[in-house]
């Protein structure tokens, strides 16, 4: 069913848990970045979080999720070009202070969203926001993500980007993370 409906084009990225590639739609000729993991890697999380965050601008949406005995494909809008990590490396994003000032309201306006659903990222970082087509951030990669109070204390994101006292078995409410 799915690759009747989606040619792949190319890998968009890697991570621990699955990879990203690149579909577009046989009929509509439409883009999508889809998330492919194995059944036994799945957190389904991820999609309890985006089904509640559906609509909500600033987060990425998903459209569909595709499951066999083997894998789960999740189908998310695509945005091309460079996350905000490769963008700031790159040297062509920054122009002012201001400019920092704006960008740095708009991660947490984005994070501010979903804490108002009651939902923590749990994997905050820079390769985890891309921009849209009017230049708009928009936060992705919910695979770590948790409703407050329902999956708390756990120990969760990119171990790079954790606090240090995670290293020492100290463990955060969700909320505290993001």
């Amino acid at each position: 069913m799915f690759n009747l409906k989606y040619k792949f084009i190319n890998v968009i990225r890697s991570g621990s848990f699955g990879i990203v590639k690149l579909y577009k739609n046989r009929f509509t000729r439409k883009s999508f970045a889809v998330k492919q993991i194995k059944k036994l890697d799945f957190f389904p999380n991820e999609v309890k979080c985006l089904e509640n965050l559906k609509g909500v601008s600033g987060i990425q949406q998903l459209n569909k999720v595709y499951e066999s005995k083997t894998q789960v494909k999740l189908v998310f809008d695509y945005y091309p070009g460079m996350d905000l990590f490769d963008r700031v490396e790159s040297g062509n994003l920054i122009e002012d202070k201001l400019s920092v000032h704006k960008l740095i309201l708009s991660m947490a306006e984005c994070i501010k969203l979903c804490h108002g659903f009651g939902i923590s990222h749990n994997d905050i970082k820079m390769e985890n926001f891309v921009f849209d087509k009017d230049g708009y951030l928009v936060l992705i990669d919910f695979g770590m993500s948790g409703f407050f109070g329902a999956d708390n204390c756990v120990r969760i994101g990119t171990s790079q980007y954790a606090p240090p006292e995670f290293e020492y078995g100290v463990f955060y409410d969700t909320s505290d993370v993001d």
